[in-house]
């Protein structure tokens, strides 16, 4: 039988957010849908290639939103999918140039 903690996890929303390096947007993304999104979501972040976490990011989320992600850690896309995990929604914050 299924543990209901397993269960419970299966039926929230999984949302990717995406940015180039996974080190303020989709970070920041992440944290604030985690927040305001409350249980209802299991919320990742990913970059095409990881990078290194912003301090900037850090430090205006911190401000703004009483959030921590100091441990946040950077993530490649690819590893997420190398996992076989999946999502409902995947979300681009790239930068338009």
């Amino acid at each position: 039988t299924r543990r209901s903690s397993d269960l419970e996890k299966e039926l929230k929303t999984k949302v990717l957010f995406i940015c180039s390096h996974n080190t303020t947007r989709s970070q920041m993304a992440q944290a604030l849908l985690a927040k305001y999104g409350g249980e209802d979501f299991e919320v990742f972040s990913a970059g095409i290639k990881a990078g290194e976490l912003n301090p900037m990011a850090v430090e205006v989320i911190l401000e703004d939103e009483n959030i921590d992600i100091s441990s946040y850690t950077t993530n490649n896309i690819l590893n997420y999918f190398k996992q076989g995990l999946h999502f409902h929604y995947v979300i681009t914050v790239l930068l338009k140039k």
